[in-house]
């Protein structure tokens, strides 16, 4: 991957050294993103929202390398996914104006690779937890949690 594809970032929250050394692992950067969001969905859970904020940031910040990286729907899915979850708690610290930038920038990446119809679609749950009353994406993140908490348990 050429270095100018990774040099549009909304936010630097990874230090240089991280981000680079994810650029180059995209394995280990995965791994890391697993762990980041797990950590972050349990200060969710804690509604401790400075910390989540800042683990979601980097998170998202590793979804978007790897997005870059590979470009499929698996990397697709996972930068929605990363992006909604730090929205929610972008409104719930109050950034409401870090939250039109975030989802400028989720649109903006986005529509260079998919049709503008497809984007729209794609993009109606960020739209939604960024731009509804906080009631329902509260809603929606409880979903969501219990859908991730539900996915990885094993099965017997």
């Amino acid at each position: 991957m050429n270095k100018q594809a990774h040099e549009k970032t909304m936010s630097p929250f990874l230090c240089p050294k991280h981000r680079q050394a994810f650029i180059n692992k995209p394995e280990y950067a995965e791994s890391v993103w697993v762990r980041l969001m797990s950590e972050a969905q349990a200060q969710v859970c804690q509604y401790q929202w400075k910390k989540a904020l800042i683990i979601y940031g980097n998170a998202f910040e590793i979804s978007d390398i790897l997005l870059k990286e590979t470009y499929n729907n698996h990397a697709i899915k996972r930068y929605l996914r990363t992006s909604i979850e730090f929205a929610y708690v972008l409104r719930q610290c109050s950034y409401t104006a870090d939250v039109s930038t975030l989802v400028a920038f989720v649109t903006d990446t986005l529509t260079e690779h998919l049709y503008p119809a497809e984007c729209k679609l794609i993009l109606q749950p960020l739209n939604n937890v960024a731009f509804s009353t906080l009631h329902e994406p509260k809603h929606w993140m409880n979903i969501l949690q219990y859908m991730s908490e539900s996915y990885s348990k094993t099965l017997h």
